[in-house]
């Protein structure tokens, strides 16, 4: 015998087929809901986490910048004195000329690490700061060429026609120009080719467009593309390059207090890209 559906069997299936189709869209509402949740707990956490450490990090900084740097200025101001001395004596000794050199050139070393401590320590967000970037850009180049010239290195300034108002204190931009010029000297001293390029602009299209930007380029070594994302962790050197491993980091932490981002790159000539891009003023109030 021939089975045969009547019209209500056919509707009582869609409604099966219906009720599964939105039971199915409804858990997988709810999966994305409950993964969506836990990805927010997760980055709470590491967002307590990471606070935890510079809180620690500001209390370690405080305590070594009273401690130490007293007695590294005394070492370096001896040792310098000495190496002086024995220079005019006449017996000057090859050995005790180069030891103090070391001395001098170490606590040197040392006392960057303080200033860029608390540099970071410092990078607080402040509401009411405003800079003419153009003008901290050109102060800034023109009170450092004699020290790129000295080091064979050529800067270019390629300022924006019109006037540029940031969110940032003038002492604040000046910390990020000379971190990234410090990184880029760095960069380029192996370089046939030593120059840096600094330019400031405003962002025609894009989802930043209408917003000032600063970019700073060089013809050193470049990064690598396994870096880019983690060039801007503490106590990290990019390869290639010597340093103490807190610039870019300080510039990172600057950047954040005056809500601005950043981002690192290649040019395609060569060399590294670092680029800027300011929250105007008027958007944060």
């Amino acid at each position: 015998m021939k089975n045969t559906l009547l019209p209500e069997d056919y509707l009582a299936w869609a409604g099966i087929i219906t009720t599964g189709f939105f039971a199915d869209r409804i858990m997988c509402r709810f999966r994305n809901s409950e993964k969506t949740l836990q990805a927010k707990a997760e980055l709470t956490e590491q967002m307590l986490e990471r606070a935890e450490r510079f809180s620690m990090l500001g209390q370690f900084a405080a305590g070594i910048t009273h401690e130490i740097c007293q007695p590294l200025n005394s070492i370096k101001i001896i040792a310098e004195g000495a190496l002086l001395m024995n220079t005019r004596s006449g017996l000057a000794l090859p050995e005790a000329c180069e030891a103090f050199r070391k001395i001098s050139a170490r606590t040197e070393s040392m006392e960057k690490i303080i200033t860029n401590i608390r540099t970071l320590l410092a990078a607080q967000p402040e509401p009411d700061a405003v800079s003419d970037l153009n003008k901290c850009v050109q102060l800034f180049t023109e009170y450092s060429e004699k020290n790129f010239k000295e080091k064979g290195v050529n800067i270019y300034l390629i300022p924006c026609s019109e006037n540029i108002v940031v969110y940032g204190s003038e002492i604040k931009i000046f910390c990020l120009l000379r971190n990234f010029t410090d990184n880029s000297l760095r960069a380029v001293k192996n370089s046939n080719l030593k120059a840096i390029y600094i330019k400031t602009g405003i962002k025609k299209d894009g989802p930043d467009a209408g917003k000032s930007f600063l970019t700073i380029e060089d013809t050193g070594c470049g990064i690598p593309e396994s870096e880019l994302e983690s060039v801007f962790n503490p106590l990290r050197n990019i390869a290639g390059r010597t340093g103490l491993g807190l610039g870019l980091f300080i510039v990172r932490s600057i950047c954040d207090s005056i809500h601005a981002s950043i981002k690192a790159g290649n040019r395609t000539r060569g060399g590294a890209i670092f680029t800027v891009v300011f929250s105007s003023p008027g958007s944060l109030s």
